[in-house]
């Protein structure tokens, strides 16, 4: 069994995680990320398929946060599209209330979203496809265990997915002393969405918006046109994501059931030659967004047993979304630094 002694261990390496290995990073100190998944940056989700960049997570930026914006242009640069979308048809609602307001601002990025996780990645140590399965606290220091490996770590931070993170908190010691933890968890909903990215060769025409939002459809919740993030493409792609009711209806359906359904679906707002696409990829996510009715105003930070827990994510920062995941993870790190 494979057996490490760091300091600090973060569990998940989606941006709130990336963001407070990163600021830590930044003031000297060594972070572990243990990530279940094969790529970093959780809902940053980018396929690559030919010249093609397609997001079928979050299909762009958005935010207030100076901090978020100037992090963004630093690592990014020139591949930042600001303003995308630029055409916007349809007044349906976005996914995060208030993302397309004239006081916020939006970009997309050319290289697609995991370009910014990947970019915040850099320098962090963070070992893929690893799943804790147990947390144990032994001489004053937090135990993470799962195949083949043992952790120990002063400082344990949660920023998996809620529903992840509510599993590891229910078991052993962190059963009673992080009951206050789970019952915040315990408050938010997390919404399901069903997402599908397609693809045209040669398709008859390219429409006149980079963002629809559909106000009447029971199923669709936006369809972005991914290949209007690059203009030198001569394809057509899209992702298309349905609501979170029409998505938690068919978690059990078969992906070709639902697939072939929301092509039927977007056909109306596409085009009858839109059910016949080149290239296709669903994608179920479980846990798309969190309902942003409540939100806590911070990070949560916490001695157990002489350890520290902190857990964060975009529910622990009022902005939600990506950037409130983003000021979570930085608003711990400076907490933490403040303690040492």
């Amino acid at each position: 069994m494979q057996t490490r002694a760091v300091e600090i261990v973060t569990i998940g390496a989606g941006i709130a995680g990336l963001s407070f290995a990163r600021t830590m990073a930044q003031q000297g100190h060594k972070v572990l990320m243990l990530e279940r998944s094969r790529a970093v940056g959780g809902r940053c989700a980018t396929w690559r398929h030919m010249d093609l960049a397609m997001d079928y997570g979050v299909p762009f930026l958005h935010g207030r946060s100076p901090l978020f914006w100037q992090t963004v242009d630093e690592l990014i640069g020139a591949d930042v599209l600001s303003g995308w979308p630029y055409r916007v048809e349809g007044e349906g609602p976005t996914c995060q209330p208030r993302a397309l307001d004239p006081a916020v601002r939006h970009a997309a990025l050319r290289g697609g979203l995991n370009s910014l996780a990947k970019k915040l990645a850099e320098g962090i140590e963070i070992i893929r496809e690893c799943e804790v399965t147990g947390i144990t606290i032994h001489d004053g220091q937090w135990q993470l265990s799962g195949e083949g490996f043992l952790v120990t770590a002063d400082t344990l931070v949660l920023a998996a997915a809620n529903a992840e993170s509510l599993h590891l908190l229910k078991d052993s010691i962190l059963a009673e002393a992080a009951s206050g933890a789970r019952a915040l968890f315990g408050l938010t909903q997390s919404l399901t969405c069903l997402s599908l990215l397609v693809c045209y060769d040669a398709p008859p025409s390219h429409p006149a918006w980079d963002l629809l939002l559909p106000e009447t459809s029971s199923s669709i919740q936006l369809i972005s046109n991914e290949s209007s993030k690059n203009a030198q493409s001569q394809k057509l792609s899209f992702c298309i994501q349905a609501r979170p009711a029409w998505s938690r209806q068919r978690l059990n359906s078969s992906t070709d059931e639902w697939t072939r359904e929301l092509l039927y679906e977007a056909a109306p707002l596409l085009g009858d030659w839109s059910l016949k696409p080149d290239w296709l990829r669903p994608h179920r996510w479980l846990e798309a967004r969190l309902d942003s009715a409540s939100r806590l105003r911070g990070p949560l930070l916490q001695d157990i047993a002489g350890c520290k827990l902190g857990i964060i994510g975009e529910y622990f920062d009022p902005a939600g979304g990506l950037e409130g995941a983003f000021l979570s993870g930085y608003r711990l790190a400076t907490l933490l630094m403040e303690t040492k």
